[in-house]
């Protein structure tokens, strides 16, 4: 999964997809934490108006 989608509102609407692999299950800081080594991918939505992040969402949460 990857891309760009352009809404065409009153103000443009950048949609970028995207998608990764962590080592760890789950994402985030795990610098105190025991770690299993798993293969994990995940999937990410990025909405950006006026070149700023309006809605960041990961794994559909």
């Amino acid at each position: 999964m990857g891309g760009i989608i352009i809404l065409k509102s009153f103000l443009p609407q950048y949609i970028v997809s995207l998608s990764f692999a962590s080592t760890t299950a789950g994402y985030g800081n795990k610098s105190e934490q025991g770690l299993t080594q798993i293969i994990t991918s995940h999937q990410e939505v990025i909405t950006v108006v006026k070149n700023n992040i309006v809605s960041p969402i990961i794994d559909n949460q």
